[in-house]
């Protein structure tokens, strides 16, 4: 192919990228313009109780809870069953796997140690792996810590092992994340490892077509996805990181929700993505095992907090972002 054509083509590709863009630009902002235009209709628990009906219409071996935090007040509430033995809808106190939102206790625990003066963002992770194992590169240097908190070291997935917040600390990273996060914050049923009477509130994850399946055992990948937790207890996590106090652990929340990497549609802080081009930002992340779906989203001008846990497999982001938005306009009754 000669010179000008190969250009041509480049041009014409570049054009459709551009257009594309574009196109999810002015789609984002149409969204953003149908929430704006609600009114208080005092009715977001009626809007809760369809959207969870119709989740739950579609798979019904499953569960899940929906648990909104608005202006100081709380709201939650479950759908279908704990599992074919426990018929009994979901409630606060029911366990599920949460996935990838581990993520963001992983970034909360690099934040605590940052400021512990114990580790730097900027850190190559080879300065904590064991004698003989090479650190990847990207883009002719070491991957650092903030590579890894951000989610933009390009590998496929956060090794645990290699975020080596065991190896710094001497501690396992499930009583981390509880020194860190759950004992301050009273999330006593967020956790790795259940206890028995715990066990007795864990959800059954289901495939996309409804059949039962294992609960995940990541091992040394435990920062990526192995935490079970409640709504109560992320409702919690969400409030605590809607808060401006001078405690501590809102100190090390509040560094995780900065942006430390931006692109042309979003930002990324240590563990969050945060939609910097919507009025106002937020923040969210969300999860995905074998079994189960969570969404976690913030909303802190407007100091509303939106979890949303289920035992399937099939997303439940749409869901909880119409939540998250609609809570912004609507009261909750």
């Amino acid at each position: 192919m000669k010179l000008k054509q190969v250009l041509m083509v480049a041009l014409a590709a570049g054009m459709v990228f551009a257009a594309a863009c574009a196109g999810l630009l002015l789609y984002a902002n149409h969204l953003n313009h149908r929430y704006d235009r609600l009114a208080d209709t005092h009715d977001l628990k009626d809007r809760i109780e369809k959207l969870g009906a119709k989740y739950i219409g579609k798979r019904p071996n499953v569960g899940l809870v929906i648990a909104v935090y608005q202006h100081g007040r709380r709201y939650i509430r479950g759908f279908g069953k704990v599992s074919d033995t426990r018929p009994n809808p979901p409630d606060a106190q029911t366990l599920f796997e949460i996935g990838s939102i581990t993520k963001v206790f992983t970034a909360v625990v690099l934040a605590k140690l940052v400021d512990r003066n114990l580790v730097k963002l900027e850190d190559p992770i080879s300065l904590f792996l064991p004698r003989g194992v090479s650190s990847p590169q990207k883009n002719g240097r070491e991957i650092t810590l903030l590579d890894l908190a951000t989610h933009t070291s390009g590998l496929p997935r956060l090794p645990g092992n290699l975020f080596a917040l065991e190896l710094k600390t001497g501690e396992r990273y499930g009583a981390l994340v509880k020194e860190t996060i759950c004992a301050p914050l009273g999330m006593s049923n967020t956790t790795i490892e259940l206890s028995a009477g715990q066990k007795e509130h864990f959800a059954q994850g289901h495939s996309s077509k409804g059949q039962p399946v294992p609960p995940w055992d990541l091992g040394v990948l435990a920062g990526c996805g192995a935490i079970r937790s409640t709504a109560e207890d992320m409702l919690k996590f969400a409030e605590a990181n809607l808060a401006e106090t001078n405690s501590a652990v809102s100190k090390i929340l509040a560094e995780t929700q900065k942006v430390r990497f931006k692109d042309w549609m979003r930002g990324i802080g240590l563990g969050w993505q945060i939609e910097v081009l919507d009025d106002p930002v937020w923040f969210w992340h969300n999860g995905g095992t074998g079994g189960c779906r969570s969404f976690i989203g913030l909303n802190k001008a407007g100091q509303i907090g939106v979890v949303v846990l289920a035992s399937a497999e099939d997303d439940v982001d749409s869901m909880a972002t119409d939540i998250l938005k609609s809570a912004s306009k609507i009261s909750l009754e």
